[in-house]
Formats: C-alpha cells, structure tokens, sequence
C-alpha cells in the first residue's frame, strides 16, 4: 500500500495525510545507508591501505559514488514529505534518481522531453 505525502496545496490538511510509519521507515532508510556505506568505506579503505591503485579499488569508487547520489536522492525525496523544497533542488532529486537508475544510459523520448521543459521553465522564471 503506498501512503503519500502532503501534496501541500491544501490549507490545513496536512495531518490527514501524515503516517508516522511511512517517516520512521524514510529515517531508518536513509540512517542505514549513511552508517553501512560508511562502515563499508572506512573498512575498505582499510584493507587496500598500502596497495596500488587496482580494479578493486576503482570498484571501490564506482560503488561509493552510485551510493552517494542514491542517498542523495533519497534525502531529497524524503524530505519533500515536510517541506516545499526550491525547483532546483527537485531537478537535482530527479537527476540523482535517473543517475542511479541508469536512465542517461539510453535516454528515451520521453526524459528528453522532460529535460528540455525542464530547462525552458527554468529559463522563464529567471
């Protein structure tokens, strides 16, 4: 069952919409994968101490990175839940998803699209 937030364009409805389960399970998501990806980190860091640059290690980067947009991405989406973030910050959350989900890989019509309104919003509200 999907719970989702408040759309915030209803004047005082937002406890109708708040589900504390759906909150606890963003902040558990999103601390786990700050302290494992951390923990992962700092003992694979450890144990290539000394070593040359190797596949292994540039294994090591790819993942720490494709970890990092994925948490990012989660922040932000997690955090629309609470608040109405700036229209950069949402472009940032869509493109840290499409990052990791490998979606610049084959760009489809569609994203495109998406991606030139996008950017002609942009241009008009500045």
């Amino acid at each position: 069952m999907a719970w989702i937030g408040d759309p915030m364009i209803f004047e005082g409805k937002s406890k109708e919409y708040y589900n504390p389960i759906q909150n606890l399970n963003d902040i558990v998501f999103i601390t786990g994968t700050i302290v494992f990806y951390g923990a992962y980190c700092f003992f694979m860091a450890k144990k290539q101490m000394g070593y040359k640059v190797s596949s292994g290690r540039n294994v090591f980067i790819q993942s720490t990175l494709l970890c990092s947009i994925n948490c990012s991405s989660a922040l932000v989406y997690a955090s629309m839940m609470f608040i109405k973030p700036n229209e950069y910050i949402v472009l940032f959350g869509e493109l840290a998803w499409s990052l990791v989900h490998g979606q610049f890989l084959k760009p489809d019509r569609t994203y495109i699209q998406f991606f030139l309104v996008a950017q002609l919003y942009l241009r008009t509200t500045e």
